[in-house]
């Protein structure tokens, strides 16, 4: 009941919309200056058990789908169906962090490129912390400042 009352207070409901989008622009974008050596990481989790032509092709979609989620996210764009194709993403994240964390020691995953090192465990909480916002954006059933709330009105 909590968490609704809180998807329900548009003021909120946009910072988080921000702040997550913003997250999602951020890493898309730092990770596409560095295609090959995220494909060359991933391979090395051994968590896809992909050849690596697929991993990469994987490398080359992922950015782009963050800073599409992202950018959406930001604009109020399909809010309700990004916040999905977030808790998605997100899901996927933590498995994968959780698994090297398991196999591996506490390295760099990689979630920013180079722009921001940061470590499994620290991804992970950080990508929880991202669940919840994305769970409470998918609740709010109020756009607001968004282009959702215009393309309704011009209906």
């Amino acid at each position: 009941m909590r968490a609704y009352r809180l998807a329900c207070n548009r003021y909120l409901v946009l910072l988080l919309r921000l702040m997550i989008g913003g997250g999602w622009i951020l890493a898309g974008s730092a990770k596409l200056k560095y295609i090959s050596e995220q494909a060359q990481l991933i391979a090395s989790y051994g968590v896809l058990p992909l050849p690596l032509m697929l991993i990469d092709a994987y490398v080359r979609v992922l950015p782009w789908a963050e800073i599409l989620t992202g950018c959406c996210l930001v604009l109020g764009l399909f809010s309700r169906l990004f916040a999905a194709v977030s808790i998605f993403l997100l899901i996927t994240f933590i498995g994968a962090n959780s698994i090297f964390l398991l196999y591996q020691s506490d390295a760099d995953c990689g979630c920013f490129g180079q722009l921001l090192p940061i470590s499994h465990s620290g991804a992970i909480a950080l990508d929880i912390a991202m669940l919840a916002i994305s769970l409470l954006i998918l609740l709010s059933r109020y756009p607001f400042l968004s282009l959702d709330s215009w393309l309704s009105q011009r209906r």
